[in-house]
């Protein structure tokens, strides 16, 4: 299907070439169609888009961005989705397993207990809200 779209795409543009050469006076157009390669220009991570990279900003927590950035894109994409109903403790031993090994304990321990509030404030709160 992507590739039935992509070559209506192209046969609109080269439609619209021919039409543009034609209004300046061409009989004749040649057309040719390229390969083109997208170099992306900018990489951006998920951290800015997970709780986590809004509840760890600031040079301090550096160390739990670096074990963020340390997994695949697939595990950093799955954490910019809230946890469902039943799921946030599954979340806080994802982050106690990932961070333990990788933190000083003082900056793990720091972390986990911010998480853990967080994680507890997030609970309460939809349970507010389903009453």
């Amino acid at each position: 299907m992507i590739n039935i779209l992509k070559d209506v795409s192209a046969a609109v543009e080269a439609f619209g070439a021919i039409r543009r050469a034609r209004k300046r006076g061409a009989n004749r157009v040649k057309i040719e169609v390229k390969a083109v390669k997208t170099l992306p220009v900018v990489t951006l991570s998920y951290w800015g888009q997970t709780m986590e990279g809004c509840l760890f900003t600031g040079k301090e927590w550096k160390p739990v961005r670096d074990v963020f950035d340390s997994l695949d894109a697939d595990t950093q994409r799955a954490l910019t989705f809230t946890p469902q109903d039943g799921r946030w403790a599954d979340r806080a031993r994802f982050w106690q397993e990932q961070m333990k090994p990788a933190l000083p304990p003082e900056i793990y321990h720091r972390a986990m207990l911010k998480l853990t509030h967080w994680f507890a404030h997030c609970v309460r709160m939809r349970l507010e809200a389903a009453k």
